[in-house]
């Protein structure tokens, strides 16, 4: 039986190393999964179904699937940024042509993600400058929260911004040979919604808190 600070203290971790996969492989991650290790924080909060050894057949493999998945060039790839699976804004003045459509960087959540940073008075790495709300980031404030937030906060970040991940699983099956990265994905979508973050399913019709 976890005490209160173990439990925020392994989901904080588990919510740190499913960051590390939308992240570029790096080849201690691929021999962790190799060993079998990769995924152990997780058994606590997560059934895991496999262990992964075999997802990939080489370090360059992994490296391969990573870019053909993410980030292209050649289609069917699904990045793992927030804004291109929600409409752009919900901003009744924007006067652009997009502003009602998917599929475009930096909208609303992006913004929001931004603002959220301020408050909490964090910096962006200079990699994820222009893309705030990549999921990378959103799992790691997630896990900040678990130490430095509320309740409240944490239960609204959560409705505000992992409400898109069953439309990104969608557009990665059609890029993942693999399944691998569908895979881990959906753990992440379990483990959000889960009643160890405290999830209630009457929350997704929350407004967005500011």
């Amino acid at each position: 039986m976890f005490t209160m600070t173990e439990e925020k203290r392994q989901l904080s971790n588990a919510l740190m190393l499913l960051a590390e996969f939308y992240k570029p492989p790096t080849n201690e991650l691929y021999q962790a999964l190799r060993n079998g290790t990769a995924l152990e924080e997780l058994t606590p909060f997560v059934k895991m179904e496999e262990t992964y050894e075999d997802a990939f057949s080489s370090y360059e493999n992994m490296k391969q699937s990573y870019i053909h998945c993410f980030l292209g060039p050649s289609e069917p790839f699904a990045p793992p940024i927030e804004s291109l699976y929600k409409q752009w804004t919900d901003d009744p003045t924007a006067a652009v042509s997009f502003a009602r459509q998917t599929g475009f960087f930096y909208g609303d959540p992006a913004l929001h993600v931004q603002y959220l940073f301020r408050q909490f008075k964090l910096e962006f790495p200079e990699e994820y400058r222009t893309m705030p709300d990549h999921l990378t980031l959103l799992l790691e404030f997630l896990s900040f929260l678990l130490e430095h937030g509320t309740t409240d906060q944490i239960h609204s970040f959560i409705s505000d911004h992992f409400d898109w991940l069953d439309d990104f699983v969608k557009e990665l099956k059609k890029a993942d040979k693999s399944l691998f990265y569908v895979s881990i994905t959906q753990i992440v979508n379990q483990l959000v919604h889960s009643p160890s973050l405290g999830y209630r399913s009457e929350q997704l019709g929350e407004e967005r808190s500011e």
